[in-house]
C-alpha cells in the first residue's frame, strides 16, 4: 500500500541503473557516483535475476524491446527490500532480549515496525534503510567482538564494516562507534574493575596489532566487495603534472569506491 501511495523519487532509476551495471561489472566511469555501488547492486539483484535490462533512461525485459512498467519494477524492489529488512528485525529482537528481557524486545520491535520514517522509506528504490541496516549489524558485531573476543567475531566485524562502507556513505560513523566501544571495553571497564596498569599494558600491544590488521583487512574486503575492480579514482583531465590529485587519475584497486567518495564530497559541497 505504501509503495502505491508514493510518487516516483528523483533517484530511483539512477540507483537501479548503477546497481545493474555493478552486477555486470561494467560501471560507466562517466556516471556520477554519489554512493558506493554495493548497496545499489543488492537492491538491483531481483531485477537482474528476473531478466530486466536497465539501460540509459529505459527498462525492458531481456531480449525484448517493450519497456517494463515502472510500477511493476517498484513493487518487485519493495518486496525485496522488505525481505532484506526482516533480518534486522530479528537481530534487534535478539539483541534487546539478551540485554533487557523479552518484554523490552517486543516493545522495541513494535517501535521498529511502526516507525513512520522507516515505513515510508522501506519500499523505495533508495539506499536509506539498507544503510541503516548495515550500521545496526556492524554495531551488533562490534558489541559481540568486544564482549567476548574471538578470531571469528573479529573477522565478522571487519568484514561487516567493509560491507557497510560499501553500501552507503552514512556508514562512515562506524569507525567512530567502534572506537567508542574500544574505549568503554579496553579503558573504562578495566578501570572500574580495578585492573592494574601492568596488566593493562600487557594487553595493549596485541589489541593495537588487532586494530592494525583489521584496518588492512577492511581495505582488502572493500576491494573484494567491489568485485576486485581496478579503475581511475577520479578522471581529472585538467590536473597539472605536479598536482597531488594527478595520482587519482591512475587505476586503483576499488577505484569505483574511491571515486564515489570524491564525487559525494563534491555533491555535498555543491548542495
Amino acid at each position: 500500500m505504501i509503495v502505491r501511495a508514493h510518487s516516483p523519487t528523483v533517484d530511483e532509476f539512477y540507483h537501479l541503473e548503477r546497481g545493474c551495471q555493478f552486477l555486470d561489472r561494467a560501471v560507466d566511469p562517466r556516471i556520477f557516483m554519489n554512493d558506493p555501488p554495493l548497496g545499489e547492486g543488492i537492491i538491483a539483484l531481483p531485477v537482474r535475476i528476473l531478466g530486466v535490462r536497465c539501460g540509459p533512461g529505459t527498462m525492458s525485459w531481456k531480449g525484448e524491446k517493450e519497456p517494463v512498467g515502472p510500477e511493476m519494477v517498484r513493487i518487485i524492489i519493495s518486496v525485496w527490500k522488505v525481505i532484506l529488512f526482516l533480518p534486522m528485525v530479528a537481530l534487534v529482537f535478539q539483541w534487546t532480549r539478551k540485554l533487557y528481557g523479552v518484554a523490552a524486545s517486543w516493545l522495541v520491535i513494535g517501535f521498529l515496525l511502526f516507525e513512520p520514517t522507516l515505513a515510508a522509506h522501506l519500499p523505495l528504490v533508495t539506499l536509506d534503510v539498507l544503510g541503516v541496516e548495515a550500521i545496526v549489524f556492524v554495531c551488533f558485531l562490534a558489541w559481540r567482538c568486544f564482549e567476548r573476543p574471538t578470531r571469528g567475531r573479529w573477522l565478522a566485524l571487519v568484514f561487516g564494516l567493509a560491507a557497510a562502507l560499501m553500501i552507503k556513505h552514512t556508514a562512515v560513523v562506524l569507525p567512530f562507534v567502534i572506537a567508542a566501544y574500544a574505549v568503554l571495553w579496553w579503558v573504562v571497564k578495566p578501570w572500574r574493575e580495578g585492573q592494574t596498569m601492568s596488566e593493562w599494558r600487557t594487553l595493549l600491544r596485541p589489541r593495537l596489532a588487532s586494530v592494525g590488521w583489521g584496518m588492512l583487512l577492511c581495505i582488502f574486503f572493500i576491494w573484494a566487495l567491489s568485485l576486485f575492480e581496478f579503475s581511475r579514482a577520479w578522471p581529472l583531465k585538467d590536473a597539472s603534472h605536479h598536482d597531488p590529485a594527478k595520482l587519482l587519475n591512475h587505476n586503483w584497486p576499488a577505484g569505483v569506491y574511491l571515486r564515489s567518495w570524491g564525487q559525494a564530497y563534491f555533491h555535498a559541497r555543491v548542495g
